[in-house]
């Protein structure tokens, strides 16, 4: 993805930025899988591989520079084919981020109700008011869903809009 929406990453530093992070993603996991390591959550394997795919991507892309035919390659990935502009099918691709930021706006309702609030009623955690303790990590959490579903939403809407439907 990042080489996609970047136009500084070369071929090269996509390719072994993939490569890396895929093997810092697997092996790490390999070895937690059979047991001989046991890694804290906050180093997953996929959190590994990731970053180790992003410094190795913009390593390489610092030491190398993009080529003319990348470069043109990169811009016709971003033109929209004229048989892809439809407005109906426009339409039926805008159902998935709708439903997202749908998603975004009633989940945390249902967190709220049914997670946050009796869990902090059981822990003692309410305000004396009998409020809710937005500071506590799980209401950051229900905070937090809000914020990357219906951004996420939002932002795929407009990507979408942008590149499928017919110009006004």
């Amino acid at each position: 993805l990042m080489s996609i929406w970047s136009s500084r990453i070369t071929e090269s530093a996509a390719f072994w930025g993939m490569l890396s992070g895929l093997a810092f993603n697997i092996v790490p996991k390999f070895f937690e899988f059979i047991g001989m390591i046991q890694f804290p959550s906050y180093l997953n394997p996929v959190l590994i591989g990731g970053a180790v795919s992003l410094i190795v991507t913009i390593a390489i892309s610092y030491r190398t520079t993009v080529s003319t035919e990348e470069s043109s390659y990169l811009r016709k990935l971003h033109v929209t084919p004229a048989d892809e502009i439809d407005v109906r099918k426009t339409r039926t691709s805008l159902w998935a981020p709708a439903i997202l930021v749908l998603n975004g706006l009633i989940m945390p309702y249902l967190l709220i109700t049914y997670y946050v609030r009796p869990y902090q009623a059981a822990r003692g955690e309410l305000l004396p008011d009998g409020s809710l303790n937005w500071l506590a990590g799980e209401s950051i959490l229900v905070l937090s869903w809000m914020l990357v579903y219906v951004s996420l939403g939002l932002f795929s809407i407009k990507i979408i809009r942008n590149a499928y439907a017919p110009p006004r």
